[in-house]
C-alpha cells in the first residue's frame, strides 16, 4: 500500500502549514502530514516554509526573517492567504501543537528540516529531543537537503528514520542512503521518473517518498514504477487515484 503524505497539510484546499490544514488532512485519511521547521530568535521551533512571511502574509512582511524575529513578534500574523477567504484567520504554529495533533490522531508526521549544517543553530537536536519529549520517535521521520544535518540526528537519536531529500536525479541514491543509515530517499518525482531509479534503490532495501505529486495519472505512474510514498497537496485525490492498484 502506498502512503499518502499530506503536503504542509491539506495545502491544496487550506492555508499550508496551519492547524487548519493539519486537521484536514487527518479528516481526510491521510497516512501522514509533512511539514517544514525553522527556529526563531528566541529559540521557539515553528513551522513555515519560507524564511519570511511574504508569500503568506503579503509584501509588508517582505523583510520579515522569522529566524531573526521572536515568536511573539510574529505569533498574530494571520497565514491564511488570500487564496481562502472562507477560512478563519490561521496563525504560525508551534511544532508542540502539531506533536500533540499527531499523539491525539496517530497520524505519521514528516518534519522537513530547514536549516543550514553550517549554521550551528542546533535546530536538529531541538527537534528530535522535542520528538522524545513526546514519545513519538516512532510515528515520525525527518527530511532535509542538508543531509549532515540529518546525520547529526541519528548519531544523538541512533533509532531515528531519515531521510535525505534531493530535486535532481542522483547516483545510486539508494547505495548513497544506505550508507549513513537513512531508511528512505526523499526525490523530486520527475528527473527520477524518467530515469527509472526507483526499481534499483528499492532493490538496495531503501523506501522511497516522492515530492510533490498532484496528478492523479502521475501518482499512478509512480506506484507502478515501485514507490512507497507519495507527497500531495490533495491527499484524498491521490489517495482514491492510487487505491486500487
Amino acid at each position: 500500500m502506498t502512503k499518502i503524505i499530506a503536503h504542509c497539510g491539506y495545502s491544496g484546499n487550506a492555508p499550508e502549514n496551519t492547524m487548519y490544514a493539519f486537521q484536514k488532512a487527518v479528516d481526510c485519511g491521510a497516512d501522514a502530514i509533512e511539514t517544514d521547521v525553522r527556529k526563531t530568535a528566541d529559540g521557539k521551533i515553528i513551522i513555515i516554509h519560507d524564511r519570511t512571511l511574504k508569500r503568506l502574509a503579503g509584501d509588508q512582511y517582505a523583510d520579515w526573517d522569522v529566524t531573526q524575529k521572536t515568536y511573539d513578534e510574529i505569533k498574530d500574523v494571520d497565514i491564511s492567504t488570500k487564496d481562502f477567504p472562507d477560512i478563519p484567520a490561521q496563525h504560525i504554529v508551534l511544532l508542540s501543537e502539531l506533536l500533540e495533533l499527531v499523539k491525539k490522531s496517530g497520524i505519521e508526521l514528516n518534519i522537513e528540516l530547514k536549516g543550514n549544517s553550517l549554521i550551528d543553530d542546533g535546530l536538529e537536536y531541538d527537534v528530535a529531543k522535542m520528538v522524545m519529549e513526546y514519545s513519538l520517535e516512532d510515528k515520525i521521520f525527518y527530511s532535509c537537503f542538508d543531509h549532515p544535518m540529518l546525520v547529526n540526528i541519528l548519531k544523538a537519536y541512533p533509532n531515528a528514520k531519515i531521510a535525505p531529500l534531493y530535486s535532481s536525479a542522483m547516483y545510486r541514491a539508494g547505495d548513497y542512503a544506505k550508507s549513513f543509515g537513512a531508511f528512505a530517499v526523499h526525490p523530486y518525482y520527475k528527473p527520477n521518473l524518467l530515469r527509472g531509479d526507483f526499481e534499483a534503490i528499492r532493490r538496495a532495501g531503501v523506501e522511497i517518498n516522492v515530492w510533490t505529486v498532484n496528478d492523479p495519472e502521475d501518482a499512478k505512474k509512480l506506484v507502478k514504477a515501485g514507490v512507497t510514498g507519495i507527497i500531495t497537496d490533495y491527499p484524498d485525490i491521490i489517495a482514491r487515484a492510487v487505491a486500487d492498484m
